[in-house]
This record gives C-alpha cells, structure tokens and sequence, in this order.
C-alpha cells in the first residue's frame, strides 16, 4: 500500500502518516514506518478523509498536532496510539498544511515563497516572510534542526536550512538529486529520509547522510578552446552514489604526458560539484593528458 496524505517524520517513531487497508479504498489506517520497512498498524479504524488532512510538529510546544481544513481544526494527537485529543485552534491556518513554529505558523509553498499566519489560525491569507534561493514548482517539507534552526526540503530534492528567529534562509545545503514525495531530516541520526512513489500502489523510503562522500568524478573537459600559449579552463564534477553533486570537494591536478603547465594543483568543487583549473598551453603543437583526483 501508500501513503494517502502527507506523513510526518519523527525521531522517537519513525514515519507516520495514513495509508490505504486496500487499493482504492476510501478507510484508511494510521501507521507508522520503520527505516528498515517494517510499517506498524496504530490504529486501523481512522475515518476521516485524509487528502485534507496533515500530521505536524509543534516546534514550540513539542507536541504533535493533526489537522484537518474540511473540519477545519487542529488537534493536539498521540502518535503512539494514532488518536486526537484536546482541540487547540478552531480554524486552520491558511487551509494548507502549516507547522508550528515559535511565534507563528509557517507553511512552504510551491513557489519557494514561505508564508506566515498568526498563532490563533485566523489568519487565512498570512505574510510572506521569504523566497527560497532558485527557482520553484515543487512543495516542502519543514524539519526541527535545533537551535531555532530548520531544514526545509522540497520534493524535488533540494535542501535548504533556515533561520527561525531572522526569518531567513541560512544556505541552500545539498540536493539529493532524486524526486520524492516527501524529505525530512532527523537530528538524531544527523540523517536524510526521503518517501518515493514507486508507481505500483507502494512507496519506499530511503536514508541519505548528511555529508555526502564522493562517488564519482567525470572526465575532464575543456571549456575553452586549447590554443597555443594561451590559458584555458578545464572542469570536472564530483557526484556522490546518486548523482548528486559534492560541494567543496577538493580536486587534484596533475599533467600525467605532453607539455604545458596547470595554473594550480589543487581546487575545490562548487555547489554545483564543478572542479575547475587553468590550463596554459604550450606554444609548440602537441597534446597533453590531464588528470582529475579525488581522495574518497
């Protein structure tokens, strides 16, 4: 089976979320997911509709909150049991899903846009508080990272970390290079979790670290034309096992056969994992061999 709505991720459980008894069928259970695959029936007899419904974590209270716009309310629930319990906000922020977070609401939007709402949930349209860096079309997903710090990571893969009391982003932190349906990170592992679709009625999960060793280097190539005695610029890029590239990775240069000289020996990967050095040729025709290392 799958995940019907948005799961949410947490230290002290696993994956919860709400998932289909059977395909096509409109009652659904509420379960929890281990990293290893195992998925836990909690409660098998939730009866509410979950396209509209969202499980979150109240940074400011430490306590799980279901909520549900069709109703519209939230709940402070029991993840452990998968009930509702005392009612904490007649309305829903925004009608989106919105989690907890200091002294506000804050839900990321498709857009990269992250809106604000007032604590009481009567505020239905909200401020804008910050554009993430690059351009958007997918959602996200927003993780406690300690400190009045929290990820956030979108569904195509890109993470960034963001600054609670600024109301800023801090950096764009990594991609995982790979689509997903949700990501979220857990300060206790200092990991990754990303949930995939895998287009046959199921889903996976998959763990990525933190700091991401190198995988992979590709062949160097020239970006400019080699002509003689003239400086041009060689690049390759280092990726991890999935593709995704490593920034800051330090690349080693060196002329293994032919003539000319490099400009340095050594240069560090961008946020793209794009290794660059000068290569100045000779006057003289002939070829040289260049060579591209990383320490793994």
């Amino acid at each position: 089976m799958e995940f019907r709505t948005d799961p949410m991720w947490t230290d002290t459980l696993g994956l919860c979320g709400f998932m289909e008894q059977s395909i096509g069928e409109s009652a659904h259970a509420y379960v929890v997911a281990h990293l290893n695959g195992e998925v836990y029936d909690r409660n098998p007899d939730w009866s509410y509709n979950t396209t509209s419904e969202h499980l979150r974590f109240d940074f400011h209270s430490r306590k799980f909150l279901f909520q549900n716009w069709v109703g519209p309310g939230t709940w402070l629930f029991d993840p452990i049991t998968g009930t509702q319990n005392e009612q904490v906000a007649t309305d829903h922020p925004s009608g989106l899903a919105a989690t907890r977070v200091m002294d506000r609401y804050i839900e990321v939007r498709t857009s990269g846009l992250i809106r604000a709402y007032d604590i009481d949930g009567t505020d239905s349209i909200g401020t804008a508080e910050w554009y993430l860096s690059g351009s958007h079309s997918e959602p996200g997903h927003i993780s406690y990272g300690g400190d009045r710090i929290a990820w956030i990571a979108k569904n195509d893969g890109r993470i960034f970390k963001y600054d609670l009391e600024a109301k800023a982003e801090i950096e764009f932190v990594r991609t995982i290079n790979m689509a997903c349906i949700g990501l979220w990170y857990s300060v206790k592992y200092d990991i990754f979790i990303s949930l995939h679709d895998n287009g046959d009625n199921t889903t996976s999960i998959r763990v990525w670290a933190n700091e991401v060793a190198a995988y992979a280097i590709s062949a160097p190539v020239a970006l400019d034309p080699i002509v003689s005695g003239q400086i041009s610029r060689i690049q390759v890029q280092v990726t991890g096992e999935h593709g995704e590239p490593i920034e800051g990775q330090l690349v080693d240069w060196s002329i293994l056969s032919g003539a000319g000289q490099l400009v340095s020996t050594q240069s560090a990967a961008d946020m793209d994992g794009y290794a660059e050095v000068q290569y100045e040729a000779p006057f003289a025709p002939g070829a040289a061999d260049i060579q591209a290392e990383v320490t793994y």
